[in-house]
Formats: C-alpha cells, structure tokens, sequence
C-alpha cells in the first residue's frame, strides 16, 4: 500500500537523503478565463481561490502553508513523497505527507499509528520508544499525534506525527527534534506547524 510505503521514505528520505524534486511542486501562475490559476511541477492546474488568509502559500493540490517562512525556512528534503519540508533551526524540523488516499479506501488512524512504528522500526538502530499519544482537533476534525523516538545511525530523534484523514486524504504533518524527549521546545513548535497548516480534501 502506497501509504505504508510512504512513511518508510518519509524516514529514510527526509533524515538521510537529501533530495531536490517536490511532489506537486507550485511551479507558476497563470491566467485562464480570467481566472488566475496555480501550475504544478507534474502538469496539472488549480484556480487561485481568495481564502481570507494573508501570508498562505499554496505548496501542492492540497497543501497550503501559513506560518512564518522566516522561522519555517522551506528545505529542499522534499521529494515524490515528501509534500514539504521546513527546517525551523538546527534540530528541529517539520515535514508533510499528504496523499489521495483515505478512509474510504481503508485507511484509519489505528493502521497509519501501527505503520509509523513498524517502519521506524526498520530504521531504526534499535526499538522505537513511544513517548505518548495525544489527541487534539485540527480544522475542526479530532486527530491524533503519535510521539516517539528512534535512533538513526546513532543519533536520538523524536518525531511527533499528527494523522488527519478525511474520505479522500491521508495527512502526515510531522515535527521532528534531535534529542531524548518530546521537549516542551518541541511540543510549540508542533503546535506551530499545526496551526500554520492548510489541507483541502
């Protein structure tokens, strides 16, 4: 499943590999009847639509973000994959995984928690650690963001994954921190992409 393979490459790719493509990439705007539209790096278009949100930018299909570029700083470990990428100082990141893939077709919270540590696992020089479980809303819909620490070529990292699934979606919004435990540093910061995050579908 598409999914499952997702979050292996989300931790494979987004701490060892960097890469330079982007999944749906905004490449332009454009006019059509009138309309100003959005094109994206894999040939398909949207229609600028006006959201009432100064300072959002629309990253994929889907995707938008309205936090502060000068804090969140776009970082090129975006891919295929990887919808974004975000780099907010030298250890603290956040990422999103945003798919045509949802709760019609199966997918629930309980299969995506299950799927995230498994692979972690893979990846991980030993057992991940899960630290918590939180629940929490989002766009006006209950989520759940699974906390947990690997090890990865020695080096601690907790990651604090929120799954928002709709019909349609399956969002990954994920921080990730160097260190031993999900710090309250951590945690704002978590809050803060939370918040500065948009998701159509």
């Amino acid at each position: 499943m598409r999914a499952f393979v997702s979050i292996a490459a989300f931790l494979l790719v987004g701490l060892l590999i960097p890469q330079t493509g982007f999944a749906q990439e905004s490449v332009g705007k454009a006019i059509v009847d009138g309309k100003t539209v959005t094109l994206y790096s894999d040939n398909t278009w949207k229609y600028v639509t006006v959201s009432g949100e100064a300072g959002c930018v629309q990253v994929t299909v889907k995707l938008s973000f309205c936090g502060d570029l000068q804090r969140w700083r776009p970082s090129p470990t975006a891919n295929a994959i990887i919808s974004a990428a975000y780099s907010l100082n030298a250890s603290t990141y956040g990422q999103y995984i945003v798919e045509d893939i949802g709760t019609s077709n199966g997918i629930s919270a309980e299969f995506m928690r299950g799927a995230i540590i498994q692979v972690a696992g893979a990846q991980s020089d030993r057992e991940p650690v899960v630290l918590g479980l939180e629940t929490g809303t989002f766009q006006d819909a209950e989520i759940e963001t699974v906390i947990f620490q690997v090890l990865i070529k020695g080096l601690p990292v907790v990651f604090a994954t929120s799954l928002y699934l709709t019909s349609g979606t399956t969002a990954q919004i994920t921080t990730y921190e160097l260190g031993q435990t999900y710090s309250d540093a951590h945690k704002a910061a978590h809050t803060e992409f939370l918040a500065a995050t948009r998701i159509e579908g």
